[in-house]
C-alpha cells in the first residue's frame, strides 16, 4: 500500500555482478537475468558491489530503473595486507564514473579490477576517511568469516568499530554465535562451521570470528545481513542462486537515497531489521488510520485548500507558536467526533469555541472557523479499504453533516448507512485533558474500561447479582417479621384456650371435643382436595396451551421423512387430547369421592356430632348460659393455630432463604473480582512491568461511588448529612470497615444506636425505604485505580497524588501510548515534561506504540520527531497569516531536518554552540 512517509524495503547491499572475476556464470548470465532474480526474490532495494570493480553498475542501474527496483552504486574493496573487505556504497544519483573516481584514489587502477586479491592503497582507517569525505557509507563485509575485519589485530578491530570509520556492519555467523554462546561446545561449532563453507575451520579462527563478533555488539553498530550471492550451497563464486537469501529491511523515505540509508542506520533500533529477525514486512499497517485532512473556506485558509497527508506509524506537527499545529488537530476530533471530555468543562467550551460556525458570542467576540461553504474532509484506510468523511454546514460539534463514502473502482461512493459512520473514530488528548486525567485517575479507569471487551457484560451480570441479593435481602426482612410474631400469636392462643376451657367446664366439654375432632379432620380434607384441584387446573392449563400452540416442524425436503413427521404429529395430539380426557376423569373422580364423603359414616358420626353439640347449647341456654362466644373463640383459634402453621413454614423458608442470600451474595462477590481481575489483566497486558509507572486496580476501594451510593439511597442534600457521610466513609474504608459499617447502620436502624452521627442522619438510616437500605448494607464499591510513578534513579514508588505535574503527565501518557488501536492524537502532551522526561519515557513509549497503532502528535519539542524517529513530519508555516503547511516529509529530507533545527533548536548555531558549552564532540 502506497502511503507518505517511512516504509519498509527489503534490501540486499552486497551483490555482485558478472564484472567481479569471481563470478561464475559471468559469460552466460546477462543483467536482464540478475535484474529478474532481485525481483523474484522481492528485493526493492540493491546495491551492486563488485570486487574492486565498478563496470558492472551503470548497466544494472538502468535495467532497475526500468523495473522500479532501487539501485545504489557501490564497490567490494580489498583493504590492508589482511584483504579486509569493504563495502563502499554511494548515493542512488551516482553512477559508476563514482565508483571509479573513488578507486582510482585509493590506488586500483584498470589492471586491477574484479580482482578481489589486489588490495587499495592505504590502511583501513585512511581508506575510510576518504569514502567519507567523497559522501560515501561504509559497512565492514562479512566480519566475522573470511576477509572480515577479524583479520586485524584485536586493537584495529576495536579502533575500526566505531561510528567515525564505519556506519554498519554486515554479519554472516549471528545464529551460530548464539548457539556458542548457550552451549559453550566449540567442537560442535567446528562441525557446523565446517559443514556450511565445505571445509575445516581451526579453533583459532573461529574464536577470532566469534570475538568480533562480540566486539560488534558491543560497539553499537549497526548488525546487517546481506546475501554476497554465492553460486550455490558452499560455494565462494558469485552468482544468481544467493540473490536475496540473506537480506535486511530498512525503512527509509518514499524514494530512498544514501541520506534515508544513513538515517536508518543512525536509528537502527526502529529502521533495521535483520531477516534473522523478521523475514517478513515489519510493523504491518494498523487496521485503522488517517491518511489525511483537507479543508478550504475556513476562517483558518480563505481562498486556499490545505492538504496534510499523515503516515500510518509516527507524525508529527511542527512549527512555531501561532502556526495553526493544533488546528489539525481540533479539526480531526470534531469531524471524527472523537473529542471526549464531557466531564472537563473548559477543555470542552475550548474545543466547541473553535469547532463551531463563525459568529460573535454574548461578549462581542468572534469565535468559531467554519463559514457556510467552508468543507472538510478527513481520509480513512479501514482494513484495506478507503474511505472519506466529507463534513459541511457545521454549526457546531454536535450539529454538522457528516458523509461517509467509500473509494470503489476509483470513484467515491456514498455509504447509506449512517450507523458506519461509528467505525471511524480517533483517540485524542490535549495536554490539558492529560493533566486534568492525572489529577482524578479513576477517569483513566473509565477510559480503560471501554475498551475491555467483557466488560461491560461482566458489569450488567454484577448489577444483575446485586438486585438479586437486594430482593433476596427484601425477601428476608418479611420472612424475619412474619417469624418475630410467633411469640405473640402463642399468647394470644393462649389466652384463647383459657377462655374455651371455661366454656369446656359447663358441660359442653365432650361434644365440644367431639365436634373438634370432626372440625380438624374436615379441615384436612378440604385441603386435600384444595390442592388436588389447583394441581388438576395446573395440568389442564399447560396441555390446553400447548394444544393451542400445536406441534409443527419445518418442511422438509424428503416426501418419506415428511411422511413420518405427519404421522408423528397426529400421534402426538391424539394422546394430548387423551391427557385432556384424563383430566376430565380426575375431575369426575373428584366428583364421585366428594359425594361418596357426603354418604359415608364419617359423614354421618360428623353430622351427629355438630348436632349434639348444637343442643347441648340449647339446653345451656335454655338454663341461661350464653355461649354465642365460643363459635368465634374456636374460629380465632383456627386462626391462630394457621398463623402457627405459616410461621412454621417461614421459619424453614427463612433457613434456606439465609442460605440462598449467602450464595447470592458469594456470586456478587465473585462477579466485583471478576471485574477487578479483567482490569487488572489488562492494565498488566498493555503496560507490563514498567520500569517507572505502576498502576494497580484495588478492589471496591473507591470512596467516591461510596459516596454516591449513600446520597442516592438515602435521598437526603443536607450539609449535616453529606458530613456524616463523610464519616461514615472513613468508617467503611478502614480495615474490617465494611462489617462495622453494617452493624452500625442496622443498630442505628433498629433504634439501639441513638448517639452516632447527627438526628438527622440517623433519621435519614431509619426512613430509608427497604430497598434503599438493603442497597446501603449490601452495596461493594467500585475498584480504585491507584497510580504511583518512580522517579529516574529513586528506589521508591509516589503516589500520583504526591507527584510533580511532569511526573502525573508522564504516568498517564504512559499508559495512554501503551494501549489501543485507534488513531492517537496528542496535542503537545509534553508542555508539562523537561526534556529528560520526554527522552527517557515519552520517547520510549512512542518507538513501541507506533508499531501498532497511528499517533500524531502536535509538538515544540525535538526529541519526539528526531528521537522517536518520525515516519512523517508535517512543519506548519509560522510567517502566513493564515494556516499553511511549509514543508512535509522525513528526517530524511534536507529541509524537514533544517526547518526541525531552526524551529525546535533555535537555528544549527544555536545548537552547535551548545553543543560546544557542554563540550560535546559530534561525530558525523
Amino acid at each position: 500500500m502506497e502511503y507518505m512517509g517511512l516504509r519498509w524495503y527489503m534490501c540486499d547491499f552486497h551483490l555482485h555482478s558478472m564484472a567481479s572475476q569471481c563470478y561464475k556464470e559471468r559469460d552466460n548470465d546477462t543483467i536482464d537475468m540478475w535484474v529478474e532474480e532481485v525481483k523474484r526474490k522481492g528485493i526493492q532495494c540493491v546495491a551492486i558491489t563488485d570486487h574492486n570493480d565498478y563496470r558492472g553498475i551503470d548497466g544494472i542501474k538502468e535495467k532497475c530503473r526500468e523495473e522500479g527496483i532501487i539501485a545504489f552504486p557501490g564497490v567490494e574493496l580489498s583493504c590492508d595486507s589482511s584483504k579486509v573487505h569493504l563495502l563502499i556504497i554511494f548515493d542512488v544519483v551516482e553512477t559508476g564514473e563514482k565508483v571509479q573516481e573513488f578507486l582510482n584514489q585509493v590506488g586500483i587502477f584498470r589492471e586491477s579490477l574484479g580482482n578481489s586479491g589486489t588490495t587499495c592503497r592505504g590502511d583501513i582507517f585512511e581508506v575510510c576517511n576518504k569514502a567519507h569525505d567523497m559522501g560515501a557509507l561504509i559497512l565492514a563485509a562479512h566480519i566475522d568469516e573470511f576477509n572480515g575485519v577479524c583479520e586485524i589485530s584485536h586493537d584495529n578491530i576495536v579502533k575500526v568499530l566505531n561510528r567515525e570509520y564505519i556506519d554498519a556492519v554486515q554479519i554472516v555467523n549471528e545464529e551460530i554465535w548464539i548457539e556458542y554462546e548457550k552451549t559453550g561446545n566449540l567442537t560442535e561449532i567446528s562441525k557446523i562451521l565446517e559443514a556450511k563453507y565445505g571445509k575445516t575451520i581451526s579453533e583459532d579462527k573461529i574464536k577470532n570470528w566469534y570475538k568480533t563478533y562480540q566486539l560488534a555488539m558491543k560497539s553499537g553498530l549497526p548488525m546487517l545481513n546481506f546475501s554476497d550471492n554465492p553460486h550455490g550451497e558452499k560455494e565462494s563464486s558469485h552468482g544468481l542462486w544467493g540473490i536475496g537469501k540473506s537480506y535486511t529491511w530498512l525503512k527509509m523515505k518514499q524514494i530512498p537515497d544514501l541520506e534515508s540509508v544513513r538515517q536508518a542506520l543512525l536509528s537502527f533500533d526502529m529502521r533495521v531489521k535483520k531477516c534473522t529477525e523478521c523475514a517478513s514486512q515489519p510493523d504491518m499497517v494498523p487496521e485503522l488510520w488517517i491518511r489525511a485532512i483537507s479543508f478550504e473556506n475556513t476562517i483558518l485558509n480563505e481562498g486556499k485548500e490545505i492538504y496534510v497527508n499523515f503516515n500510518p506509524q509516527l507524525n508529527t506537527i511542527i512549527g512555531g507558536r501561532g502556526s495553526g499545529k493544533s488546528s489539525i488537530i481540533r479539526m480531526l476530533a470534531g469531524g471524527m467526533d472523537s473529542f471526549d471530555a464531557d466531564e472537563l468543562e473548559a477543555i470542552r467550551n475550548e474545543q466547541e469555541s473553535f469547532y463551531q460556525e463563525r459568529k460573535k458570542d454574548k461578549n462581542g467576540v468572534y469565535k468559531g472557523i467554519f463559514k457556510n461553504d467552508s468543507i472538510l474532509n478527513i481520509y480513512i484506510e479501514r482494513a484495506g479499504d478507503s474511505y472519506k468523511i466529507e463534513i459541511c454546514n457545521v454549526k457546531k460539534m454536535q450539529e454538522q453533516e457528516r458523509t461517509l463514502y467509500k473509494l470503489i473502482s476509483g470513484v467515491w461512493t456514498k455509504v447509506d448507512d449512517s450507523n458506519y459512520l461509528d467505525f471511524f473514530k480517533a483517540q485524542i488528548y490535549t495536554q490539558k485533558q492529560i493533566y486534568e486525567i492525572a489529577l482524578d485517575s479513576n477517569s483513566l479507569l473509565s477510559i480503560i474500561d471501554e475498551d475491555i471487551d467483557e466488560l461491560s457484560q461482566m458489569i450488567a451480570e454484577r448489577d444483575a447479582a446485586l438486585d438479586s441479593v437486594i430482593a433476596k435481602y427484601l425477601e428476608i426482612n418479611t420472612l424475619k417479621k412474619s417469624v418475630n410474631e410467633e411469640s405473640m400469636i402463642n399468647s394470644e392462643l393462649a389466652d384463647l384456650e383459657d377462655q374455651i376451657k371455661k366454656f369446656e367446664k359447663s358441660g359442653i366439654s365432650v361434644a365440644l371435643k367431639e365436634k373438634q375432632k370432626f372440625d380438624t379432620q374436615k379441615k384436612i380434607i378440604e385441603d386435600y382436595l384444595a390442592k388436588k384441584s389447583i394441581q388438576i387446573e395446573a395440568v389442564e392449563q399447560a396441555v390446553c396451551a400447548l394444544l393451542e400452540e400445536g406441534l409443527q416442524c419445518p418442511e422438509i425436503d424428503n416426501e418419506e421423512v415428511r411422511t413420518l413427521i405427519e404421522t408423528d404429529i397426529v400421534a402426538y395430539t391424539e394422546k394430548m387430547n387423551s391427557l385432556l380426557a384424563s383430566i376430565s376423569l380426575m375431575k369426575k373422580d373428584t366428583e364421585e369421592f366428594e359425594e361418596g364423603l357426603k354418604k359415608s359414616q364419617w359423614n354421618a358420626q360428623k353430622d351427629c356430632a355438630e348436632s349434639e353439640y348444637a343442643k347441648v347449647l340449647r339446653n345451656l341456654q335454655a338454663q341461661g348460659t350464653s355461649f354465642d362466644k365460643l363459635d368465634d373463640l374456636l374460629e380465632k383459634k383456627k386462626a391462630k393455630l394457621r398463623e402457627l402453621d405459616k410461621i412454621k413454614s417461614d421459619k424453614k423458608k427463612l433457613d434456606m432463604s439465609e442460605e440462598e442470600r449467602a450464595q447470592l451474595y458469594q456470586s456478587y462477590e465473585e462477579c466485583v473480582k471478576r471485574i477487578t481481575n479483567l482490569r487488572s489483566e489488562f492494565i498488566h497486558s498493555v503496560i507490563g512491568n514498567d520500569a517507572n509507572v505502576k498502576f494497580a486496580i484495588q478492589r471496591g476501594r473507591n470512596i467516591n461511588s461510596f459516596v454516591q451510593m449513600m446520597k442516592s439511597v438515602l435521598g437526603k442534600e443536607n450539609a449535616t448529612i453529606d458530613e456524616g457521610i463523610n464519616q461514615m466513609a472513613e468508617l467503611f474504608f478502614d480495615n474490617g470497615g465494611i462489617a462495622k459499617f453494617r452493624e452500625q447502620v442496622c443498630k442505628i436502624r433498629e433504634g439501639i444506636d441513638k448517639s452516632s452521627y447527627s438526628a438527622r442522619m440517623r433519621n435519614a438510616i431509619i426512613d430509608a425505604q427497604p430497598e434503599s437500605f438493603a442497597r446501603m448494607i449490601t452495596f461493594v464499591p467500585e475498584d480504585d485505580l491507584r497510580v504511583s510513578y518512580k522517579p529516574e534513579n529513586s528506589k521508591k514508588y509516589i503516589p500520583l497524588s504526591n507527584a510533580s505535574a511532569g511526573q502525573k503527565t508522564t504516568a498517564i501518557l504512559t499508559f495512554l501510548l501503551a494501549y489501543g488501536e485507534l488513531p492517537l492524537l496528542l496535542d503537545q502532551p509534553e508542555d508539562d515534561l523537561d526534556n529528560k522526561l520526554v527522552y527517557d519515557l515519552i520517547v520510549t513509549r512512542l518507538k513501541k506504540a507506533k508499531s501498532k497503532r497511528q499517533i500524531i502528535v502536535v509538538t515544540h519539542n525535538a526529541n519526539i520527531p528526531v528521537n522517536a524517529d518520525a515516519e512523517y513530519i508535517v512543519s506548519m508555516d509560522s510567517e502566513t497569516e493564515s494556516v499553511a503547511v511549509k514543508y512535509e516529509g522525513t528526517m530524511d529530507d534536507t529541509d524537514i531536518r533544517k526547518e526541525i533545527c531552526d524551529v525546535m533548536e533555535g537555528t544549527q548555531y544555536a545548537f552547535e554552540m551548545r553543543a560546544k558549552k557542554y563540550h560535546f564532540r559530534i561525530v558525523e
